[in-house]
């Protein structure tokens, strides 16, 4: 018992645990869930020897949480929100980890980045050695692209981009160049672009130009500038699925077709833009026809609502059980405004916090999630909350670290 007890009090077992959440959310589910349930119960038991650490910002997944409760009560499908209920206890459950360990120093906060981020340059590697074995098994070379190349572990290519993106971003400007570092970052970088996520390569390069101004010298900048126009020039004048998936969505998105057109028809030919445009649109319908405005539909309950709006306009069969594919209008559409509030609230968090310590960091973090919840429902999905809220309340630590470390 003693040494459970000087365990639990260690920095280090709480860095283990937090590095461990991340690192199993390529694996199966059981996986991420085991994580969180035992870094919950060392979090808790370790209330025994410290106080418990509260931080306002918390209240806001808690409440978010507590407003999605209460969508049971106007639910138009009791049973699905019952099971959307138990999807979303990831919304009290993480912030309860987080409140309830020991306090870190900064210097593990960061080392629980730079862990998993190395992680993710591990499984980076992994799905590229993977994709080369299926190739020379007889495969087409698209299983080196898009939702092909994690298709082995079942995984959406652009959930695991926005891991790669921030992994990238932090091992790009918080870390020594050393051979390891190195290849981490050459890996994560290759493994994005194989990723081919159109919005999530747009914006890593955004933010990488942003750090890049800021932390490096002229001279690493002007290099960092030519080996990047190369690497354009290589995309662009060349046959790859990367530039291909890009001149699709440049040209062939008829978006004025998609916002007026009553009947598609099942060979409707949609790219990820105009599919994402048609949500919104069938959105704005059922705001207008059902009222949703205040309460929405019940957590989870939107599904035949969707469902329905894609049989009267004749889409593709295969698209009915797609759900919104945008967090803003997913959270809208099921528990109202409010929830489309909550939702705006959790992302200035972050915003926030680089308003206040300039750390790249949080606007990193800040753009990418912004910019996911645009295509994906991210918070509606369970890697979505375990990624997202991990790395929330990570920063919400280290905010607090910097900020004490200015005053001082």
């Amino acid at each position: 018992m003693r040494h459970i007890n000087e365990l639990v009090q260690k920095e280090s077992t709480f860095l283990v645990l937090l590095t461990t959440v991340l690192l199993t959310l390529p694996l199966p589910y059981a996986f991420g869930t085991a994580a969180l349930v035992l870094w919950l119960a060392v979090s808790l038991y370790s209330l025994r020897f410290h106080k418990m650490e509260w931080n306002n910002q918390w209240w806001i997944p808690i409440l978010f949480y507590a407003v999605i409760v209460l969508s049971l009560i106007w639910s138009v499908n009791f049973k699905q929100s019952l099971r959307g209920l138990e999807r979303q206890l990831g919304f009290v459950l993480l912030p309860i980890a987080f409140i309830a360990m020991p306090k870190l120093k900064k210097a593990s906060l960061l080392k629980v980045f730079y862990a998993s981020s190395l992680g993710m340059a591990g499984y980076g590697l992994v799905f590229i050695i993977m994709a080369l074995f299926r190739f020379l098994s007889g495969n087409s070379p698209e299983v080196f692209f898009y939702h092909e190349l994690v298709s082995p572990f079942s995984l959406n290519a652009i959930y695991v981009s926005v891991w790669v993106s921030f992994a990238l971003v932090f091992l790009v400007f918080k870390t020594q160049r050393n051979k390891k570092n190195i290849l981490a970052i050459f890996v994560l970088g290759l493994f994005l672009l194989m990723l081919a996520s159109k919005i999530i390569i747009a914006i890593t390069v955004f933010i990488l130009l942003l750090g890049a101004i800021r932390y490096f010298s002229r001279k690493k900048l002007i290099a960092s500038g030519i080996i990047g126009l190369l690497a354009v020039l290589l995309l662009w004048f060349t046959n790859n699925p990367i530039k291909n998936r890009f001149s699709v969505e440049i040209n062939d998105s008829n978006i004025s077709e998609v916002l007026n057109c009553e009947k598609f028809g099942p060979v409707y030919y949609w790219t990820g833009t105009t599919l994402r445009i048609f949500q919104a649109r069938i959105f704005w319908e059922m705001l207008q026809e059902d009222s949703i405005f205040w309460k929405g539909y019940g957590i989870n309950a939107s599904q035949d609502k969707i469902e329905a709006k894609h049989k009267e306009h004749d889409l593709y069969k295969g698209f009915y059980n797609y759900n919104f594919h945008n967090q803003y209008l997913q959270a809208f559409a099921e528990v109202g405004i409010i929830s489309f509030v909550f939702t705006v609230l959790l992302l200035l968090v972050p915003f926030t916090g680089y308003i206040k310590t300039k750390e790249l960091l949080f606007l990193a973090f800040f753009i990418i999630m912004a910019s996911v919840f645009l295509t994906e429902s991210y918070l509606w999905r369970q890697r979505g909350i375990f990624h997202f809220f991990t790395l929330f309340g990570l920063l919400v630590l280290l905010k607090e670290q910097l900020v004490r470390e200015t005053e001082n």
